[in-house]
């Protein structure tokens, strides 16, 4: 018999609560009744109870995985790889080194459905497209840095128990017309990480009629809306040329970056207020994961991009695609080239996707990256599993690439 599936399951639970459970009774102490409308509880009461389901259902799908590996007599794989995407960030990097990380994604890398298929359309915008996603790329970055506000850089900080995201807000140029720039930071706290887990579909009329979406997230952007309204408005610049108004964010910020821009659209909300104060409103988002059913929409004339990097799981994270995921993880590769099978998603991933392949992943030395579009259809059956590929970092630096390649052609030509 395999050793250690009480323990580790143990490990787990006991691990996961012991770290959680002073942040939780933080929460509970400082809030009031949770407060209940057509999307249910919402506040941090309920982000801190999807957490605790959340990690619970890893706790289970560890379970199955051990006693499917016990029965077939196979070698367990190590505590620490096993719930590696189980746990919240700050706490994997407790407990997971780089090489044996390294060595579980290559175990993912196994199955042929780990890239998707060769034959992908090609990307084609403009410089000036490119000029603008490596705006939103430098804000997406610098907002988790930012240490406090700047006479060109805005800080508004977000809410200790994760109810809202820092957002920062400047103004670049673009085309020689003037861009307000607002970053929606990703998870960093633990309550960010219990925001993420309360994924049940909540009613969202502000998307339209019909629609649902990720509840931890919507909640947030609907503590934010009149806040971000606010800033915004004291933030435009005081001149008479036109104005862009850009949303931006990456990972969960991504998410919340989103739904603010949608909410813009929406006869519903504060944001919708400053619609006329802009020549155009765009988003573009970075490792975004998919939160609402049907996608949000693209208003005419706005850009809409949602760029992920092939490899990336958190675009795809859901519920079952990361039990599905864990999984992979911790069964031992297959014997032959074969697909790994993924459930169905919920939500769709919104805005156009831009594809982001690295075409010499093998070698170290080089950063050959390649922009494809894609429908977001195309990604449903990818078992996409490298975390490292996950870094704000990486996304900015690889864009930053394909600026300046963009840009060739005009600097050669004013040569």
């Amino acid at each position: 018999m395999v050793r250690g599936r009480s323990e580790i399951n143990n490990k787990i639970r006991g691990f996961l609560s012991h770290r959680f459970a002073r942040s939780t009774a933080q929460t509970a102490s400082a809030a009031s009744a949770p407060v209940v409308g057509v999307s249910g509880p919402v506040g941090s009461t309920g982000h801190a109870a999807a957490f605790s389901r959340a990690v619970a259902q890893a706790s289970q799908r560890v379970d199955h995985v051990l006693k499917d590996i016990e029965h077939n007599n196979t070698s367990i794989p190590s505590f620490q790889a096993i719930v590696t995407f189980g746990l919240p960030k700050a706490l994997t990097l407790l407990l997971v080194d780089y090489t044996e990380f390294v060595d579980y994604i290559a175990r993912v890398e196994r199955y042929p459905n780990h890239r998707l298929p060769q034959s992908l359309a090609p990307c084609t915008l403009s410089t000036s497209e490119w000029h603008e996603i490596k705006i939103a790329a430098e804000a997406s970055t610098a907002v988790y840095g930012c240490p406090g506000p700047t006479e060109a850089r805005e800080l508004v900080p977000a809410a200790w128990n994760g109810t809202t995201k820092t957002m920062t807000l400047e103004t670049r140029s673009l085309n020689g017309n003037n861009t307000l720039v607002i970053a929606v930071r990703g998870s960093v706290t633990m309550m960010d990480w219990a925001v993420n887990a309360n994924s049940e579909p909540a009613e969202a009329p502000e998307l339209g009629e019909h629609s649902v979406c990720h509840r931890g997230f919507l909640d947030v952007a609907r503590r934010m809306d009149e806040t971000a309204e606010q800033v915004i408005r004291r933030s435009i610049p005081k001149t008479d040329e036109p104005i862009t108004l850009l949303f931006t964010g990456h990972s969960a910020g991504a998410a919340v970056a989103q739904l603010l821009f949608a909410f813009v659209y929406s006869k519903m909300t504060s944001l919708s207020k400053i619609v006329s104060d802009f020549k155009k409103i765009d988003c573009i988002t970075f490792a975004g994961p998919p939160i609402a059913l049907p996608p949000i929409q693209c208003p005419t004339g706005s850009v809409f991009l949602s760029i992920v990097n092939e490899g990336d799981p958190v675009p795809l994270a859901q519920t079952k695609y990361v039990e599905s995921l864990l999984e992979a993880y911790a069964r031992p590769p297959p014997a032959e080239a074969v697909d790994w099978e993924l459930p169905d998603p919920y939500y769709s991933l919104s805005g156009t996707c831009i594809l982001l392949r690295d075409t010499a992943p093998d070698d170290p030395d080089a950063l050959d990256i390649q922009p494809f579009t894609l429908e977001p259809e195309a990604l449903n059956k990818a078992l996409f599993g490298n975390l490292m590929l996950h870094s704000m970092t990486e996304y900015c630096d690889r864009i930053i690439v394909l600026e300046k390649r963009a840009a060739k052609p005009d600097l050669l030509e004013s040569e």
